[in-house]
């Protein structure tokens, strides 16, 4: 007995001593979180692990806190419960792509843990080394047929067991991608002559790795589901259960509140900006256009200039000032005079009033001639709050709402709203735009290229309704995620992306966007009628100052 106990005392000696080394030499001045099965059962020959020199989180492995923001952990088990079991409570709880140390001083059977690695490898956690029957065992997800099999390998004290899990190429391995049409992003990634851009980038950045794409023939409409509902709850629920790796996604936001703890995000691979298109300007038939050649304060200086010239022309003269008056009307008119200046002085005052006469009817002609011969627009549509004060009604989703961030400019724009029916595609939301040219909507930059005039429509260039980031939406902790987001970079930075996108747009319908132009023709006349309407008038005052006239005269013949 004394023997026996003497062995047993040495094995443990041995195995404090081996963990003790090989927490000092990879998780040494760091960080560890300690879950505990049952805290209250702890060996006490692993009691040093809660006194070890440095930061630590110590809680119960049966129900953790979130503590995804630390990277190495440590997991005691101390109870009778099947260690596959136990490790499903940190599912979703920790970062998987952390360093985890299993250790329990049981006999763990080698199909026991195999399936150990495999629960943890169903939710992507596998940078994992247990300690069990006094050695430390590990396992490479990507040697041995792609995570679909494991090979338990024992550790070397001379390799370092958490690296090297995720090698540079995947021989070939695959991933689950499921997809939804998103116009010319994602056509359908079974026409490899036109899958949209999306994909072909997917393709090229698995063709970099080593991998192979599975896109799937049946998914789920959940690009629709997310505008109605606002989350991605739909396509978390069919990723988790069905196993897929991939999907595409934008979003307004690159953020994960959206998404829950089962899902992550890749780098943003494009910004698509959004706004809002309205029809075409219309032309102005104003009758008043030649009457606006000058601005109100220039006709005031004009009729300043005449008084102050006939008070000048009095004073040179000595003629009464309704003669001057008369005489510098008759100048500013027909640039003549009816008497000949006499005096140098007057010379030099005529002359230089000839030249301003000149001068001011040859700029009014000019531009009297523009007005008539250019149509004049309606104002140009530049912002929002420009669309509030326009006569355009508006056509959009309900979701759009949740951008307008002041609430005086949503309430406006929402009034304008147009309620839809059902959603509808871009081209055939478009198609109905260029039909009708009655209302405005909000238009994605990528989708102009439906548009073949687009340079003729209106683009409120100056307030972007939203920012669309776009990316790859995987499961907690895949694996190739890190790797991808470096080969987003490179492609990026190649301008493959524009290239791509300029590609798919050329197989897509264009709508051509009316415009109410019309060929240019004789003038009618709405564009002259205020010069007739002045005429009238002036003649009806003539005529009335003449009935004054001869109704005087006949009252002093009759009465004086």
């Amino acid at each position: 007995m004394i023997i026996a106990s003497t062995i047993v005392t040495f094995l443990l000696l041995l195995t404090v001593f081996s963990l003790e080394h090989f927490l000092h030499a990879h998780f040494y001045k760091t960080t560890i979180v300690v879950l505990i099965s049952d805290i209250a059962t702890i060996d006490d020959q692993l009691v040093f692990i809660l006194k070890l020199n440095q930061p630590k989180l110590i809680m119960s492995l049966m129900n953790p806190l979130t503590v995804e923001a630390f990277d190495n952990y440590v997991i005691i088990d101390t109870g009778t419960t099947p260690i596959t079991s136990s490790v499903n409570y940190i599912k979703y709880k920790v970062n998987p792509r952390g360093k985890f140390l299993i250790i329990t001083l049981r006999y763990v059977p080698e199909d026991d843990l195999k399936s150990v690695f495999k629960t943890l490898w169903s939710f992507y956690i596998y940078n994992v080394v247990i300690y069990t029957n006094g050695m430390l065992v590990t396992w490479y997800p990507y040697q041995n047929n792609c995570g679909t099999s494991i090979n338990i390998v024992v550790s070397n004290p001379k390799v370092n067991p958490f690296e090297n899990k995720i090698p540079k190429n995947f021989q070939n391995c695959s991933f689950v991608i499921t997809w939804d049409k998103i116009d010319i992003e994602v056509k359908n990634p079974h026409d490899e002559s036109d899958p949209g851009y999306f994909v072909r980038l997917l393709n090229s950045l698995a063709h970099s790795m080593n991998t192979t794409p599975i896109y799937l023939i049946d998914n789920i409409n959940y690009i629709a589901s997310a505008r109605d509902k606002g989350t991605y709850d739909d396509l978390k629920h069919e990723m988790v259960e069905n196993k897929i790796d991939l999907a595409f996604a934008m979003a307004a936001s690159t953020q994960n509140q959206h998404l829950g703890p089962e899902l992550e995000i890749s780098t943003s691979f494009l910004n698509i900006y959004s706004y809002f298109v309205l029809p075409p300007r219309r032309k102005i038939t104003s009758s008043t256009s030649t009457l606006v050649i000058f601005s109100k304060t220039i006709w005031c200086l004009i009729v300043v200039s005449i008084f102050s010239m006939a008070f000048l022309w009095k004073i040179l003269t000595q003629h009464s000032f309704q003669t001057c008056f008369f005489e510098v009307l008759h100048m500013f008119l027909q640039s003549t005079m009816t008497q000949r200046p006499r005096s140098t002085l007057q010379r030099v005052i005529f002359f230089l009033y000839f030249f301003y006469v000149v001068n001011l009817t040859s700029i009014y002609l000019s531009q009297l001639s523009g007005v008539l011969n250019s149509p004049s627009y309606e104002p140009k549509i530049l912002t929002m709050k420009d669309i509030v004060a326009s006569h355009h009604k508006l056509r959009f989703h309900a979701i759009y709402g949740l951008f307008f961030e002041e609430k005086s400019l949503h309430d406006a724009l929402m009034r304008k709203r147009i309620p839809e029916t059902k959603p509808v595609s871009i081209p055939v939301q478009l198609k109905d735009f260029s039909q009708k040219l009655n209302h405005g909507i909000i238009l994605l930059h990528g989708g102009r290229h439906y548009i073949r005039n687009f340079q003729e429509v209106q683009v409120a260039t100056y307030d972007k309704v939203a920012t669309f980031y776009c990316f790859f939406i995987v499961r907690k902790g895949f694996p190739m995620l890190d790797r991808i987001n470096k080969a987003i970079l490179h492609v990026s930075e190649g301008g493959l992306m524009q290239k791509w996108m300029y590609e798919a747009q050329l197989s897509t319908g264009k709508i051509l966007v009316s415009t109410n132009e019309k060929i240019p023709g004789v003038l009618d006349l709405d564009r002259i009628l205020s010069t007739f309407i002045i005429l009238a008038v002036g003649q009806m005052l003539s005529v009335i100052v003449l009935v004054l006239e001869i109704a005087y005269v006949k009252y002093i013949r009759n009465y004086w």
